[in-house]
């Protein structure tokens, strides 16, 4: 845009003539300046990129899967063309229809990764949802501040696609994707030392190939045969064969939300485990998974919010050098709960370990339960200025609000005021915030790097849910075309936005 302008200014004498100077380079656009005339003031035109930006391994929820926008691309795509897509995409309050997508090419681009590990990245000037002053607002990837705080939609949704597999093809597909081997051509392997998932493994291929699986020693089995891995490969959409490149096969991502769930549930059993131990008093819970595959990590960490579990990751090198660097998802507080309820355990032993937690009366209390500490003082003002609400009766602690407030506290403070029919737009802002009930977490990085991007074009909402952030689309932006906007002009084309 910047040479786009100065090519203009360079080859116009009459527009030399009557600016001040060469145009002024902005961060994200530029303007020339004009002289003063006949009694008016100075004035500007400003050039304007039509550009929102685009996103790189961004996972977005359609009506009938979960994909990554490149893979909605053509094979042979062309960068900065339209492809059109037919469908919907999930955004920020509901499923809009997508008119296109595109690849805007390989560039320059931001990488945000939040506390608990959930990331996004794109080009500098994409725009994404952030918690400021007290508001939900649009902001540029390179304007987010480390006092912003992240919303990640936890609302749970599903899209209306099918796949031809089983709850079984998909619970063994996650065991496979755990703790199996594929790297050799000529069979499966598996290592377990349950007895209850080798069962698993003998009789899914014993009935669904007529194989059984030999056992190599304590804790390995094989199933022999080159064509019986490829079929299963192929029909999950199995790709990978290294440990670190491991990831949900292809079918998993369009298939229905229970087998997902079974899909979920092989890893868990596999790689993952419930923990109780006991913390500030109170009996704790928490359900982790462990895997080298980044991947596999950040996928499964964004695919369980649309399950309304919230997670965190850690990323740990134990034992030596050699070892690959580890990275361990943990689910804590209520969202154990919502876990145990929407996916759980098959493993009898972890998964009775984990209901008698959830069944039992201990206190899950969660820092990923609270809502930023302003919507507190929001709470403080209506408690002065309506006294008939009785903050006690509903559990609220007027002296533990500065700290902040938690959404089931936030909920029953909501509730009375309804029942008392109290009409106020701190009362309406507090509703929205509630039904809304993102997951507000701080930044904790922004990191310099370089990637394709690509992005959708949503013409009525504008927005889709990528990675678990809210972020918006783009029309012509992305490709690399530019118009010219003056001051005293009182309307721009709506075709522009």
């Amino acid at each position: 845009i910047f040479q786009e302008c100065e090519r203009i200014w360079e080859k116009s004498d009459l527009l030399r003539a009557c600016t001040v100077q060469k145009p002024t380079y902005q961060s994200d656009n530029c303007f020339i300046k004009f002289k003063p005339a006949n009694g008016y003031a100075s004035s500007t035109i400003t050039a304007i990129p039509l550009s929102d930006g685009c996103l790189s391994k961004a996972l977005v929820l359609t009506n009938d899967r979960i994909s990554y926008i490149e893979d909605f691309l053509p094979s042979g795509y062309l960068e900065q063309t339209e492809y059109p897509l037919l469908g919907q995409v999930k955004g920020e309050d509901k499923f809009s229809d997508v008119s296109y997508v595109w690849s805007n090419g390989f560039g320059k681009t931001l990488k945000i990764t939040t506390r608990c590990g959930y990331s996004v990245e794109g080009t500098q000037n994409h725009p994404i949802r952030v918690f400021r002053n007290g508001e939900i607002t649009w902001v540029r990837l390179d304007g987010v501040l480390d006092t912003d705080l992240l919303p990640i939609d936890r609302r749970m949704a599903w899209h209306q696609g099918t796949s031809n597999i089983t709850e079984e093809d998909a619970y063994m597909a996650g065991l496979i994707t755990g703790d199996g081997c594929i790297t050799n051509k000529y069979k499966i392997r598996m290592a377990t030392a349950s007895s209850e998932i080798a069962a698993t493994f003998s009789s899914y291929f014993q009935n669904t190939y007529g194989k059984s699986p030999s056992r190599t020693d304590k804790y390995h089995l094989d199933v022999n045969g080159i064509k019986i891995r490829q079929d299963f490969m192929n029909r999950l959409g199995i790709f990978f064969v290294r440990t670190n490149e491991k990831r949900f096969p292809k079918e998993i991502f369009k298939s229905e939300k229970h087998k997902v769930a079974s899909f979920i549930r092989g890893l868990f059993d596999t790689d993952g485990g419930f923990y109780c131990g006991k913390k500030d008093g109170y009996r704790s819970g928490t359900v982790g998974f462990f895997n080298t595959s980044k991947i596999l990590i950040d996928q499964l960490q964004s695919i369980l919010l649309l399950f309304g579990i919230v997670s965190f990751v850690i990323a740990k090198k134990d034992r030596s050098e050699k070892w690959e660097v580890c990275y361990n998802l943990y689910i804590t507080g209520p969202d154990v709960e919502v876990f145990y309820k929407q996916i759980g355990f098959g493993i009898s032993e972890k998964q009775n370990k984990l209901e008698k937690f959830v069944t039992s009366k201990n206190r899950s209390y969660s820092v990923r339960d609270m809502l930023p500490n302003s919507v507190s003082s929001k709470v403080l003002d209506l408690l002065d200025t309506f006294p008939s609400i009785k903050e006690r009766s509903i559990g609220l602690r007027r002296q533990h609000l500065p700290k902040g407030i938690s959404y089931s506290k936030l909920s029953a403070f909501v509730n009375e005021c309804a029942r008392l029919e109290i009409k106020d737009k701190r009362l309406d802002y507090l509703t929205d915030l509630l039904d809304r009930g993102y997951f507000y977490d701080s930044l904790v990085s922004i990191e310099f790097s370089s990637a394709e991007t690509f992005d959708l074009y949503v013409p009525e909402d504008h927005t889709f849910w990528a990675n678990g952030f809210i972020s918006h689309n783009s029309k012509i932006r992305g490709s690399r075309f530019y118009t010219i906007a003056c001051d005293e002009f009182p309307h721009i084309p709506e075709e522009v936005f």
